[in-house]
């Protein structure tokens, strides 16, 4: 892995970290500086325990409807419920992402069973939804066979809804 990508990585294990961070305490104490990647993975691995197993975790609201439908392989999470249980059983933050969703409503999230188990954020840019995150149990990359397979579906949905609000999907994130 280059430098480059240890920086980005690094920066979005801080921003999750942060989303977390609110969400865990919302009036939390100040934060001491994290100086070594060590220190903020493990920061971000106890923050995703701690997120997952939160009280906010038994609240079962109904989240907006998805930006686009699912299949018996791509399976959108449609309560809070659903989005603390898919952070659980992926070991993932994916809970943090709450106001994106249900506020903003920028963003929405699936569960895709086949090719492999992961989860799946699109995000809402510029009025179409694209495919932002995609990751296996513990943020693991996922196949290509993965990548092509969501891609599949949204060109499959592009092409049946007829309009612009789903992308044609060409490369991966």
């Amino acid at each position: 892995m280059s430098e480059e990508d240890h920086h980005a990585k690094a920066a979005h294990e801080l921003q999750d970290s942060l989303n977390m961070y609110r969400v865990v305490s919302p009036n939390g104490k100040k934060l001491q500086p994290i100086r070594r990647l060590a220190h903020l993975r493990e920061f971000h691995d106890s923050l995703i325990d701690k997120l997952n197993n939160s009280r906010r975790s038994k609240v079962d609201i109904p989240l907006p409807p998805p930006p686009v439908e699912g299949t018996e392989t791509i399976v959108p999470i449609t309560s809070i419920q659903d989005l603390f249980n898919e952070g659980r059983e992926q070991h993932n933050c994916v809970a943090s992402y709450i106001e994106h969703i249900a506020i903003q409503q920028r963003t929405y999230i699936y569960k895709v069973l086949r090719p492999e188990r992961c989860t799946l954020a699109l995000t809402q840019k510029d009025n179409i939804w694209v495919p932002t995150e995609i990751k296996k149990d513990c943020n693991r990359p996922v196949a290509e066979v993965t990548w092509s397979a969501v891609g599949r579906w949204l060109n499959q949905a592009s092409s049946s809804v007829g309009n612009n609000e789903v992308p044609l999907f060409e490369t991966k994130v």
